[in-house]
């Protein structure tokens, strides 16, 4: 009886583990997909925070720069 019992529970155990191997295996081909296209081919709500801060920063990089060489023509 306790053998059955310790047997279901790392049946269990095991087919919980399967289910995360998936997962991170399907997050880290999302990952190589998105590295392969580049982070401004994603859409926002792929992107995690450092992503999102990253993206902030050229946005704003951009602006200034564009400021810059318009207001040098002027």
């Amino acid at each position: 009886m306790l053998a059955a019992k310790v047997q279901a529970c790392k049946n269990s155990r095991i087919r919980h583990l399967d289910s995360d191997t998936e997962k991170g295996q399907e997050l880290e081909e999302k990952l190589i997909e998105n590295e392969r296209k580049g982070w401004w081919d994603a859409s926002i709500e792929e992107l995690n925070l450092l992503k999102l801060i990253e993206l902030e920063n050229k946005v704003q990089d951009f602006k200034h720069v564009h400021v810059q060489q318009n207001h040098g023509q002027q």
